[in-house]
């Protein structure tokens, strides 16, 4: 576990990629143990742990870790997760920022890749990194809708006020349509999130600008499976995806 920890912590490049307060990027649960299955989720939810947990999983990677919501008192159900992870002893490792933004496993990279972009390159400051990518598409509105569709499993969230033709498509995975404004005013006209708050919308409608949601969980599965693909490769580990698609934004 500690050679996969270090592995991982190097790779992803976690200590130097800043993130939200709550990520706790790293290990999150565990010990010293050896590893020969690890399975890959979104979230380190309940039913995430619990299936891992019933297929006998040492180590399960997630983009979304146990402390999104601060700190909570040991009831309910953060009582009952935290006793299903310590009676089964296992692992969990998570990965937000680091995972979205990584050139070979990230989120954003991957699903740029997936839709055919060309030129995939960084974009979009952020707190000292660059938080999207962009590249050239070249395709109508309705193809990228059909092609997120297909990709996604799902029809995205769209407000079609820009050119009919997207050149260049602005992306950032997961819960990101807030940073519209921000796009709009480094001079892009296509982007690409996961989800975001209503007032989006009449913004992107007012500026002209084409915006597509294609959901926050469904824009964020690409990461976990290519880390897990990625230690199979390395290590010779068993390795499993866990989808959760239901009940998802």
């Amino acid at each position: 576990l500690l050679e996969l920890t270090h592995f991982l912590d190097n790779y992803l490049n976690v200590k130097k990629t800043p993130d939200y307060p709550t990520a706790y990027n790293g290990l999150q649960a565990g010990e010293e143990k050896p590893i020969k299955t690890v399975a890959g989720a979104v979230d380190a939810s309940y039913n995430s742990i619990k299936e891992a947990v019933d297929k006998g999983v040492d180590l399960l990677i997630v983009h979304h870790g146990l402390y999104w919501q601060g700190v909570e008192m040991l009831t309910k159900a953060w009582r009952k997760k935290c006793k299903l992870i310590l009676e089964s002893n296992i692992a969990i490792y998570s990965s937000h920022i680091p995972l979205d933004i990584h050139p070979e496993v990230g989120n954003s990279p991957l699903l740029a890749k997936h839709l055919g972009l060309k030129n995939i390159t960084p974009c979009h400051p952020w707190k000292g990194i660059n938080l999207a990518v962009k590249g050239s598409y070249g395709k109508t509105r309705d193809q990228l809708a059909e092609d997120l569709t297909r990709i996604t499993g799902a029809p995205p969230t769209t407000c079609l006020a820009g050119p009919d033709t997207i050149d260049e498509l602005v992306v950032i995975t997961g819960g990101a349509g807030s940073e519209i404004a921000k796009i709009h005013d480094q001079g892009y006209s296509h982007y690409l999130s996961g989800e975001g708050s209503h007032w989006i919308m009449p913004y992107a409608e007012e500026n002209e600008l084409n915006l597509f949601l294609a959901g926050h969980y469904r824009t964020e599965t690409f990461g976990v499976k290519a880390v897990c693909s990625l230690l199979n490769e390395r290590f010779d580990l068993q390795t499993i995806n866990l989808s959760h698609a239901k009940n998802v934004l």
